[in-house]
Order: C-alpha cells, then sequence, then structure tokens
C-alpha cells in the first residue's frame, strides 16, 4: 500500500488499483466551513485515509481523523477541548441509483469525474461530528447549575 499526504484531490481509481494511502496532517484554518463552528481555528488533525476493495470488489475509503477542537461551551460560554476522533467507512459508488439501493447498509459516497474530494470529505466527518450544542464535561461549569433547581 503506498502512502502520500492529505492532498486536495485523489484519483478515485488510481488510489483504489494501487490501494492507496493518504497520510498527514491538515490544518484546521485551511477547512473553511468548519472555521465557523470553532472557537479557535489554529492546530492540526491527524488524517489516515486509505482506499481498498472489500472481498467482493466493493470500493471503499476508510480511515481515521483525530485532533483536539476547541469549542465554546454553550452552558458556560467558554472555550473547551472536544477530541475528534472520528472513524470513517465510506462506499464509493457512481450513480445515484448504486446511493439509494446502498443507504440503508452504509455511508454511500458518489464519485464524480473520479475525483475523491480528500480534504473536503475530511471537513464533512468532522462537521456530521460536532455536538449541535457543544458543552464540557466539567461539573463546576457555570452553566451547568442553570435550571437544576426543581424550584425554577
Amino acid at each position: 500500500m503506498k502512502t502520500s499526504a492529505i492532498p486536495q484531490y485523489a484519483t478515485a481509481s488510481k488510489a483504489l488499483a494501487a490501494g492507496q494511502r493518504f497520510r498527514g496532517t491538515v490544518l484546521l484554518n485551511h477547512l473553511t466551513r468548519l472555521a465557523p463552528q470553532l472557537a479557535d481555528s489554529t492546530g492540526t488533525l491527524d488524517v489516515d485515509l486509505w482506499a481498498e476493495k472489500d472481498r467482493a470488489g466493493a470500493p471503499w475509503l476508510k480511515g481515521t481523523i483525530k485532533g483536539v477542537l476547541k469549542l465554546t461551551c454553550q452552558r458556560g460560554e467558554h472555550l473547551f477541548d472536544w477530541p475528534c476522533g472520528i472513524e470513517t467507512a465510506l462506499r464509493l459508488v457512481s450513480s445515484d441509483a448504486e446511493e439509494k439501493k446502498l443507504l440503508a447498509d452504509c455511508e454511500p459516497y458518489r464519485v464524480e469525474d473520479d475525483r475523491l474530494p480528500l480534504r473536503d470529505l475530511v471537513e464533512d466527518e468532522i462537521l456530521l461530528a460536532l455536538p449541535m450544542l457543544p458543552k464540557c464535561e466539567d461539573p463546576g461549569c457555570a452553566g451547568s447549575r442553570l435550571g437544576s433547581d426543581p424550584g425554577v
């Protein structure tokens, strides 16, 4: 399996034929759709993606995305570290019909023009994993006591 850095795009057929692996870091401030969701967009994510075919010959893009994101606690309105640990497995498909057929069994991803937008895929996976209302785990968080009094 050949390893290369995380490019913006990869050629799907080439990546699958070579069993290509993409391993490296992605700067958070380069993920423009994610940046507004973060309290601080400095830092990096460690990304490890690989293209493979399963026993039946079905194409997949699998991998992990790890790092720490700075979010704002919605209770105490302060910054906190949110550990990002995502495992992804995308079944690569080439048509709407194939995508609809597989939707119940796995997470299909429609490949267009034989291009895999790797950085966009990483960003999509993080956006999907982010909590809708970020809250720290600190039991002493000032906001965690709001509304906890049954008499309120």
